[in-house]
């Protein structure tokens, strides 16, 4: 028995590939939101967004200062006032600081002892539940090149995104 798997989004064989793909981004994106907000929760009993979680690993990534604009970049974002309001819910609960380290330069960002032991705790707790059972789960699957052809499908969604965002639709003529 086969399934009709066209729909509004998906046509063709191509398209109906490009939907399924882009079906299961959403749910495995859904899916990670949930897994990082319960296992902050489990580590830090914090009640954190996403974002505000997304922002304080990447501002502690690598142990060194981040501006905000560096923030949106490794996050691929441009919504610089929403990392903007991020960092100021971090730094009002002490999970980083902010400082500028010369006149007229750029606000950087670090996180704090507290933010240090919160990404910690998480840390931890990740490694054991995450890499524990879980990650045998996937089996063969090589997360080096699922990584490598994610980095391609983004730029095809940048290259897609640039292209709607410049250009105008074809009207058709009437006739």
């Amino acid at each position: 028995m086969q399934i009709d798997k066209t729909w509004h989004l998906a046509a063709t064989d191509s398209e109906v590939d490009w939907t399924e793909f882009e079906l299961q981004l959403w749910r495995v994106f859904n899916a990670f939101k949930r897994w990082q907000l319960e296992c902050e929760k489990m580590a830090n009993d914090n009640k954190m967004s996403i974002d505000e979680l997304a922002v304080l690993h990447v501002i502690r990534m690598n142990d060194r200062p981040k501006t905000i604009a560096e923030v949106g970049q490794l996050l691929n974002r441009s919504d610089y006032f929403n990392i903007n309001y991020s960092v100021t819910k971090l730094s009002e609960r002490g999970l980083i600081k902010k400082y500028q380290p010369f006149k007229n330069r750029p606000v950087q960002l670090s996180v704090t002892e507290e933010g240090r032991k919160n990404t910690e705790k998480y840390t931890e707790a990740r490694k054991n539940i995450l890499f524990g059972e879980f990650s045998r789960e996937i089996g063969g699957i090589n997360l080096q090149e699922v990584v490598l052809g994610l980095r391609q499908i983004k730029g095809v969604y940048e290259e897609a995104h640039r292209a709607a965002s410049t250009y105008k639709p074809v009207k058709a003529e009437s006739g």
